[in-house]
Formats: structure tokens, sequence, C-alpha cells
């Protein structure tokens, strides 16, 4: 049973720095700063990474903490955990208060991330 939960924490630890990755690029090109191309070769394996990532957290562990398949499966825009939050932050029930969680932990390295 230690061996789940250690993975479950191995897998959002990793989804989570991947997402510090993304959050510190976006900074700088949001900020205007030249991004150089070697920096941008150094982090386009780990942002593709963090993306397909994301996609398989949302629909094993977020459907887990969730109790809920994503929805409208026809947009690929709703695979991801943010959009997941974005449609959950609102409601007024246990989700709702698990997402604005989730929003917290993203949103100081990216505000306005969810």
């Amino acid at each position: 049973m230690w061996w789940i939960l250690l993975f479950i924490w191995l897998a959002t630890a990793t989804f989570f720095l991947l997402f510090l990755v993304f959050a510190a690029y976006r900074g700088a090109v949001d900020a205007g700063r030249e991004v150089p191309m070697f920096s941008k070769a150094m982090i386009a394996l780990p942002l593709a990474a963090g993306a397909i990532l994301d996609v398989v957290w949302n629909f094993t562990l977020g459907s887990l903490f969730f109790l809920e398949w994503p929805k409208n499966l026809s947009d690929f825009s709703s695979y991801t955990f943010t959009a997941r939050l974005q449609r959950l932050k609102y409601y007024d029930d246990w989700r709702g208060t698990q997402a604005r969680f989730w929003a917290k932990q993203l949103n100081w390295a990216d505000p306005g991330h969810v």
C-alpha cells in the first residue's frame, strides 16, 4: 500500500516541477524577456513531458480525486487538469473546495493560471 502512495506523491511532485518550468517560461515571455534558443531547446522536452503528464494525471489521479471523468471529451482542451479546475472552481461543493485548493497551489507560480 505504501508504494501506491509513494507513486502518487512522485507523480504529483514531477507534474508540479514540470509545471514550474512552464510557469517560469511563461512568466519570462509575458514579461517581455528574451528566452535564448538554447534555453528553449533545454526545456522543450520537459514541457512536452509535462503536457503529456497533465493529461495522464488528469485522467487518472484527477478523476480519482474529483470522483468524475473529464467532461467534454470531444474538446481536447478539456483533457487538462487546469481545464478541470477552471470548470470546478465555481462549484459550491466539495469539488469546488478541492479545485480552489489546487488552483491556489498553481496560481502563486503562474498568476491567473486557473
